[in-house]
């Protein structure tokens, strides 16, 4: 299996682990004439349990194929900061038209930074952060995951 196999497999593993945990969750407190056999939650209990086991089995061989690519993924996420830090300080400056109380005294506000430059800056780490995902992406698709990893 591709890493990329195996992060879609995460994907709906993960999906089915909150749909289980949404239906113990809501069969554990009922009226008594609607109440479910106490065999029912156990058996979902179970049917969690081993997806969570099947998930941290996914987990471990994913992290270890991704070891190629720590780098970029630890990169990913500082660019990830980087862009929403220009996206709020664009989306203030855009704000910036209104007027600000000074406890009793109204001033104006002057805008201290060119939104332009702002979102020259967010648009490059943008294609940057497009550029390292795209390479992510071919890796994943073309590197296995260890063998033994047995996902339903």
């Amino acid at each position: 299996m591709k890493i990329a196999e195996a992060l879609m497999e995460r994907k709906d593993l993960t999906k089915k682990i909150s749909r289980i945990k949404e239906n113990i969750l809501s069969n554990l407190l009922t009226r008594a004439d609607l109440a479910p056999k106490e065999s029912y939650v156990m058996s979902l209990l179970i049917k969690y349990n081993k997806s969570m086991d099947e998930l941290e089995k996914l987990n471990k061989a994913i992290d270890k194929a991704n070891i190629k690519i720590q780098d970029e993924l630890n990169y990913i996420k500082i660019l990830d900061s980087k862009i929403a830090f220009y996206k709020e300080a664009g989306k203030k400056l855009l704000e910036g038209n209104s007027s600000y109380m000074y406890s009793e005294m109204k001033a104006e506000i002057i805008k201290n930074y060119d939104i332009d430059l702002i979102n020259n800056e967010l648009e490059k780490l943008e294609n940057e952060r497009r550029e390292i995902e795209k390479k992510i992406l071919k890796i994943n698709w073309e590197t296995s995951i260890e063998a033994g990893v047995d996902i339903e």
